[in-house]
Parts: C-alpha cells; sequence; structure tokens
C-alpha cells in the first residue's frame, strides 16, 4: 500500500514538472511572440520602455566604469534633471547621478544596494518628494528591465510588485537580452542632452502642455521600504541626505500635508526642503511645475552645495 501510495505521488510530481516545463516554454514563446510582433495597443501588460527619454541605458553603462564617488545622486527624473553633476565637478567633488524615471523607492534600494559597492559613495543625496511616496513603481521598473542586463538582482522587484505588467515585461526583456542578444537601442532627443555623470540637460521647452491631477495617496508600502533602506544604510555607517527640488507654487498647492512631510523626512536623517531654501524662484527656472529649467538647476545646485 505504502509502495503504491509513493508511486503515485513520483507520477504526480513528475505529471506536474511536465506541465511546468511545457507551460515555461510556452509562455515564453508567447511572450516573445506578443511583444515582437504586435503593436503596443495590442499587449497593454507588456511594455518594453528601451531607450526612452530617461536616458537610462546611457547611465547605466556608465555607471560601470566609475568608483569611488563623493555623492552619489538617487531620484527620480527630479534628481537626473536637478542635480547637474558638472556643477558639483567645478567644486572637487566626483559625482554619478543614477535617477531614473519615475523612481520609487523600490528602484531607489535596487540602485544601491547594487551598484553602492562598486562605487562606494561617501554621501548619497537622495531627491524625496511627496509623489516618489505615491507611485506603484511599475513604470520605473519597466524602465530599468528594458536598459539594465537583467541578473538575480532584479528579482527583487518583480516579487516586490507582482502583477502581470511587471511579470510579461521582464519575461519579454529577459528573453530579448538573454536568448536573442537583441540590442538595446539609445535614447536620441532634440529637446535634450545627456552629459557625463548621469545628468540631463533640458535644450529646448516642451511643446505639449502639462496638466495638473490630484495627488494619490501616500503608499505603505513604498514608505516602508524607504524606511528599510535608511536603516540599513546607518547600519552600514553611510552618510546620506534627503533633500527635496523646488517646484512651482501651483504644483506645491496640491498637496495639504507638506509641513507633516517635513516632519516625516527630518526623522528620518538630514533633510533639505528646496522650496523653503530658495522661495524666490521666479517662472523662468522652471520648464514645467517641477523641473528645473538650467538657470533654476543652476541655482539649486549652488544652494545645495553650501549645505555639504
Amino acid at each position: 500500500m505504502h509502495q503504491t501510495e509513493h508511486q503515485s505521488i513520483l507520477k504526480l510530481l513528475r505529471s506536474l514538472l511536465g506541465f511546468g516545463l511545457f507551460f515555461s516554454v510556452f509562455y515564453g514563446v508567447f511572450i516573445f511572440v506578443w511583444g515582437r510582433f504586435l503593436p503596443q495597443e495590442a499587449h497593454p501588460n507588456l511594455r518594453y520602455l528601451a531607450g526612452n527619454g530617461g536616458y537610462l541605458k546611457q547611465r547605466l553603462q556608465e555607471v560601470k566604469t566609475e568608483k569611488n564617488l563623493d555623492i552619489l545622486f538617487i531620484g527620480s527624473s527630479r534628481a537626473y534633471r536637478g542635480f547637474d553633476t558638472r556643477i558639483f565637478e567645478k567644486e572637487g567633488w566626483h559625482c554619478f547621478n543614477l535617477g531614473s524615471s519615475n523612481q520609487s523607492p523600490l528602484q531607489s534600494a535596487y540602485f544601491i544596494r547594487r551598484y553602492r559597492k562598486l562605487l562606494r559613495p561617501k554621501l548619497i543625496v537622495f531627491e524625496v518628494n511627496p509623489e516618489y511616496f505615491q507611485t506603484d513603481g511599475a513604470e520605473s521598473s519597466l524602465d530599468l528591465f528594458a536598459n539594465e542586463r537583467l541578473d538575480a538582482n532584479a528579482l527583487s522587484l518583480l516579487i516586490a510588485q507582482c502583477q502581470p505588467l511587471i511579470w510579461n515585461s521582464f519575461t519579454y526583456a529577459f528573453l530579448n537580452q538573454t536568448l536573442f542578444h537583441v540590442k538595446i537601442p539609445s535614447t536620441t532627443s532634440l529637446e535634450d542632452c545627456y552629459h557625463r555623470g548621469g545628468y540631463v540637460e533640458k535644450k529646448k521647452r516642451p511643446t505639449a502642455s502639462e496638466t495638473l491631477t490630484q495627488p494619490s495617496p501616500t503608499r505603505l508600502d513604498q514608505r516602508a521600504c524607504f524606511k528599510d533602506l535608511i536603516h540599513e544604510l546607518k547600519r552600514q555607517k553611510q552618510a546620506y541626505l534627503l533633500v527635496q527640488a523646488p517646484t512651482t507654487i501651483s504644483r506645491r498647492k496640491r498637496f495639504k500635508y507638506t509641513a507633516a512631510f517635513d516632519k516625516q523626512m527630518q526623522k528620518l536623517g538630514p533633510y533639505l526642503n528646496g522650496n523653503q531654501l530658495l522661495p524666490t524662484l521666479s517662472t523662468s527656472d522652471f520648464y514645467d511645475s517641477h523641473h528645473l529649467s538650467q538657470q533654476g538647476v543652476a541655482k539649486w545646485n549652488h544652494c545645495i552645495l553650501l549645505h555639504l
């Protein structure tokens, strides 16, 4: 009787293993064909953002050649469009900007855990703001999957963001890079200029008008992820600074709890609010409601330098 049960269990396990292998192959082929040969409208749950406007490919290629930084900048587009590494370099600071489009704490943790030992920064500067904690981070993960060489480190994002869009896009990107050796295209734009060190300068004002939407609630998972990352840096005795980049008055008015946000950041570590440090910025200092023009970037960066 026991031998019969044992054989039945082995037969069931073999069947499950066979089905799993068949499903994996079928799923992989389906995802590749679905993403490669059908238009984006046909696969809303699969997005491949290779070579998009954030210049992440160039940034990730360059970062692997860096080491022994004075400052590592982390954050969303307000970071890679707001911290001009050339300005800091002129003052003797060796810097790199590892910001990415719509970066959330999940991706910040990924970049720091993957590259901190290589870069060995004396100081990590986080660009934080209320919206940093309101996004689910999906767009930033898709950007990373399409422009980074995927390995076991990326599984942390896959597990943390368990949704069809993330899994399908990761699978497609992995197949592109690993099995089919598809080259990731470089970003080109007439509006922007990528500079060594990870900074993206806005050369031409966008023509499309900006629509301000109501802010979303803070995501507790993103807040918890950021707190865990900060505690990890403290244990490792890594110096860091939290800063909020200036935004226009119209954008700031959308957030009702700015004072509470400042207090929360101050509890986590050294914190600077650019809206308080530079209250007299004019409309010419911005090219949209939350990104500074080159003129505004210069004012903001020199302000940061005074506090380092």
